[in-house]
């Protein structure tokens, strides 16, 4: 999913664009039931594409690369939680997300990138920095896809560290010539257990400030969240030593060894997608506030032709639904229809289109749910 590209999707033109969104299981030994269900989606195309008098020689040549991997057992046994697919003449591409979503199979004269939208909607960029004596790594990831960071002069352990930082320590003192006269004074070490608390203390809090200053001086000004992952008590620490404004409020608590990037990955965004809702939240917030007079729900022919003209400022569309019509770019007028016939373009796609490719504006694609009046549109204007 980090490397689809929607615009080179959005540019696709053509009588005979196939997209089809699949949900999938990524149990391994289910992978029969996301073998059915390509099959059926592919052959719900090809009966659209019948539909349109398509030539039978185009229908093999455009749904053949679905059939072939709808064929292959090993791709079914890789699928994660979902699956895109979009063939054109010319052009094949697919992509396996980690993220659930709504079924669709549709030929259309472009490819259906409202899902897309969707999932993106529901996004946010995050680092991820996973800490304990062992280990010290950090992550730049987002709902898709996560890679490892490479920290400078960050300690790879406490063990490491703290052998360094004696070392350091040590030869200072040896290396000080004392003054005429001076004497060093004798030290004898403790071996308490109170003793043994605060050192271990000690040494834990220049650990974890070593950490924080080479994390802090990678990130520097950027403006992403930072999740911290550790046990609690160097949560403290590192807190108190902070310097990077936009380490999240909240924490990951628990040790973060032995855990493999996927498990990682599941944590840092089951924090972070709050954050995600909290940014829909307040655009639609922002919505809600607006006068009547500066915004309209529903009455998608006019939202349509007013995305066209570059009216509009933020649109918000309901993924999970089809709106099919036509739209006249000669007299910028649009027509809804009551189902999908031959020629039809999706109305709330092309919205969206309109309003992200030719007027610049914020786009949310939105479950039903979360629609202003549950509406499958709504718009608010610039002027």
């Amino acid at each position: 999913m980090n490397s689809i590209n929607i615009k080179t999707i959005a540019d696709v033109r053509g009588d005979h664009c196939i997209s089809i969104y699949m949900p999938t299981t990524h149990v391994p030994t289910d992978w029969n039931k996301n073998s059915v269900r390509m099959k059926n989606l592919i052959r719900k195309v090809e009966e659209d594409m019948k539909i349109l008098n398509t030539k039978g020689t185009l229908i093999n040549r455009l749904t053949r690369p679905l059939w072939d991997l709808q064929e292959d057992t090993r791709f079914l046994q890789e699928m994660k939680s979902g699956a895109v697919f979009f063939s054109a003449p010319d052009f094949f591409e697919y992509h396996l997300l980690s993220a659930e979503i709504h079924e669709f199979a549709v030929v259309s004269d472009c490819f259906l990138i409202k899902p897309l939208f969707h999932l993106f909607t529901y996004n946010t960029e995050y680092y991820l920095l996973t800490l304990s004596k062992h280990q010290v790594s950090l992550y730049k990831a987002d709902r898709f896809s996560i890679e490892e960071l490479k920290i400078p002069d960050a300690p790879e352990n406490m063990e490491e560290f703290l052998r360094f930082d004696e070392e350091n320590e040590y030869l200072q003192f040896h290396t000080r010539t004392p003054s005429q006269g001076d004497k060093r004074a004798a030290v004898f070490h403790g071996h308490g257990v109170g003793t043994d608390k605060k050192l271990e203390k000690k040494k834990s809090a220049r650990y974890v400030k070593a950490v924080e200053q080479a994390v802090s001086s990678l990130l520097k000004t950027d403006t992403l969240p930072l999740i911290l992952f550790t046990v609690e008590y160097m949560q403290g620490i590192y807190r108190k030593e902070n310097t990077y404004v936009n380490l999240a409020e909240e924490n990951i608590s628990g040790s973060p060894d032995r855990m493999k990037i996927d498990e990682l990955h599941k944590e840092g965004w089951n924090l972070v997608s709050r954050i995600a809702d909290s940014q829909i939240h307040a655009a639609l917030q922002e919505f809600n506030n607006e006068r009547d007079e500066n915004k309209i729900i529903g009455k998608t022919e006019q939202v349509v032709q007013e995305t066209y003209s570059g009216k509009v400022h933020a649109l918000f569309v309901s993924y999970e639904d089809l709106v099919w019509g036509e739209f006249n770019e000669e007299t910028a007028t649009a027509t809804e229809y009551d189902e999908w016939k031959p020629g039809a373009s999706e109305l709330l796609d092309l919205a969206l289109r309109f309003t992200w490719m030719n007027g610049g504006g914020m786009v949310y694609a939105l479950n039903r749910e979360n629609m202003p009046d549950l509406a499958g549109i709504a718009a608010v204007y610039r002027y």
